[in-house]
């Protein structure tokens, strides 16, 4: 596993009024998930895609590893860590990118920030920009993307844009991350159909509040079914949250 940076991690703005930010990271952070990808998802894109488009989702393992995909406009899956060990592997990640410290200046939170999930989004091709915010007003967290491999030219970057404005291009690099939190309009640029895929790393993360729980759930607790709470315990094995309201 990767031991967290001792270098100190920059954050810049992409825009004024935009709440998303860009940072470099080095690029050997990425080398256990590029491994995980390549020898336990990889080999498993064909028949997980087949899965989705006939359900919508699909689980699988391997090696101890598992994963739960789900679609996203048909065309994206995005594919989650499914167990413990897998998600320890994107947390051993997500401290070697130095966010953890980099982020705790904009998010409000007591202790710590918690990393919540992490996800490979796997795509071919995507016929139509879906525009889209990944949080709603006042949720503390975050959702990282950063491309896990070098893009190929043919493949769709991000688009990115205030309400009303313009559509800007985020050129999508290896070594350099974004993160994005509510309010942040955007969308995957359209591409046709190529045969290397295009594989972004994800992860959310933030607040280690439990309150904080009611506005990041519409996002964070509808992705996957491994979900690590602000409370820093797996989704289903405490009593951190408070009771549900009655219907």
């Amino acid at each position: 596993m990767l031991a967290v940076p001792t270098c100190e991690t920059t954050m810049r703005r992409l825009g004024e009024d935009l709440n998303g930010y860009e940072f470099d990271f080095p690029e050997r952070a990425l080398q256990d998930l590029r491994a995980l990808y390549r020898s336990q998802v990889e080999p498993r894109l064909a028949p997980m895609f087949a899965d989705i488009e006939q359900s919508g989702q699909c689980s699988f393992e391997a090696d101890g590893h598992a994963f739960y995909a789900v679609a996203y406009g048909n065309e994206l899956a995005w594919i989650s860590n499914d167990n413990a060990k897998t998600y320890r592997m994107f947390r051993s990640c997500f401290g070697a990118l130095g966010l953890a410290e980099a982020m705790k200046p904009l998010i409000p939170h007591d202790e710590k920030l918690v990393m919540y999930c992490g996800f490979f989004i796997v795509s071919h091709a995507i016929s139509r920009p879906i525009w889209h915010v990944d949080y709603g007003p006042n949720a503390n967290g975050y959702t990282l993307l950063a491309p896990l491999f070098p893009l190929e030219p043919e493949h769709g970057r991000l688009l990115y844009r205030q309400p009303g404005g313009d559509p800007r291009r985020y050129e999508y690099e290896v070594g350099k991350g974004i993160v994005i939190g509510d309010g942040f309009l955007h969308t995957t640029e359209p591409y046709a159909r190529v045969e290397t895929p295009r594989v972004l790393l994800s992860m959310t993360f933030g607040s280690d509040r439990v309150a904080d729980w009611a506005a990041l759930e519409p996002t964070v607790g509808r992705q996957s079914n491994f979900v690590v709470l602000p409370c820093g315990h797996v989704r289903g094995s405490c009593g951190c949250l408070p009771p549900a309201p009655a219907r």
